[in-house]
């Protein structure tokens, strides 16, 4: 199934998600990229069984680490935002998780998955109420974001919404929705995720 071109943040608005072009500024995007590109990384996991699995079929990315000074700066950023979030979503928030810093090669992907599967059993997976992503830039091909969506009463979607990143953008939803990383074909794909509980 092909993903249509990608649309403008605004129009996930129509679908729940909450949107702030802007949350962080040209300036701190080009930071964030210069220290990921240098960061030591490791191989990004997923959660199975209550742990962390590589799975490098599902998930190819690289999860970098960053300066305390870096994750401060982000942290405080992403606590201001956390009212409005709370007010579009209508959940009392405490906090977020680890803000994970996500460097998507060529070959990097992120296949359809869900940020909170109904009735999972892992109490830190359990908790989440918002999932959140940050876009650092834009890739040069491929590693798009995207949504399948579908009508009342179908299972099958019939088509992926793209979103179109920029720097700076911020995006929210609640965690049960389906979403996929596509294949990066060309460039770096650069982006923050957390989860809000």
């Amino acid at each position: 199934m092909k993903a249509l071109p990608p649309l403008d943040p605004e129009t996930f608005q129509a679908f729940g998600f909450f949107v702030r072009r802007g949350f962080l500024s040209s300036a701190e995007c080009a930071r964030l990229r210069r220290a990921m590109s240098s960061g030591r990384a490791q191989a990004g996991e997923i959660r199975a069984g209550g742990r962390g699995v590589r799975a490098r079929m599902k998930r190819r990315v690289d999860v970098v680490s960053v300066s305390a000074a870096v994750r401060a700066r982000v942290d405080r950023a992403i606590q201001s935002v956390l009212p409005a979030v709370e007010r579009h979503f209508g959940r009392r928030l405490r906090g977020h998780e680890t803000v994970q810093y996500l460097r998507y090669r060529p070959g990097g992907r992120y296949a359809l998955h869900t940020d909170r599967t109904p009735g999972t059993k892992d109490p830190d997976v359990r908790r989440r109420k918002v999932s959140v992503i940050v876009f650092l830039g834009r890739p040069g091909h491929g590693g798009e974001l995207v949504f399948p969506a579908t009508r009342a009463g179908e299972r099958v979607p019939r088509v992926l919404l793209a979103i179109r990143p920029e720097p700076g953008l911020l995006i929210a939803f609640r965690p049960e929705i389906e979403h996929e990383v596509r294949p990066v074909r060309r460039g770096t794909r650069f982006t923050l995720a957390t989860w809000c509980v």
